[in-house]
């Protein structure tokens, strides 16, 4: 299982990223790098308290062995991705790419 948690913009129904279980943060894809710039350093500190937050969230509901094995993934063709909601954005779906570019080295 590989879980993430999105971590939305203050004020706003945006999400800039999501958190994996591992504590890697991954930006939204739909964002620019300016756009990303500007999100960050207006709201560094939120940000940061949040994704704290996202992977003390994660390892409370996995518990001890939660985290998926990277090179299990290497032997995997079909993967079934699952939300509890895909909204505009789609940072579930950039964190579950992003860690499949990583285990696939």
């Amino acid at each position: 299982m590989l879980l993430s948690e999105g971590i939305e913009i203050p004020g706003e129904s945006l999400s800039i990223g999501a958190m994996s279980q591992s504590g890697q943060f991954t930006y939204n894809s739909q964002f620019s790098d300016g756009e990303i710039n500007e999100y960050t350093s207006e709201f560094h500190g939120y940000l940061e308290e949040k994704k704290r937050e996202a992977h003390q969230k994660m390892n409370r509901l996995l518990g001890d062995g939660g985290i998926i094995d990277k090179d299990m993934l290497k032997r995997i063709r079909v993967v079934i991705l699952a939300s509890d909601g895909f909204g505009d954005d789609l940072s579930v779906l950039d964190v579950a790419l992003e860690f499949s570019e990583i285990s696939s080295d």
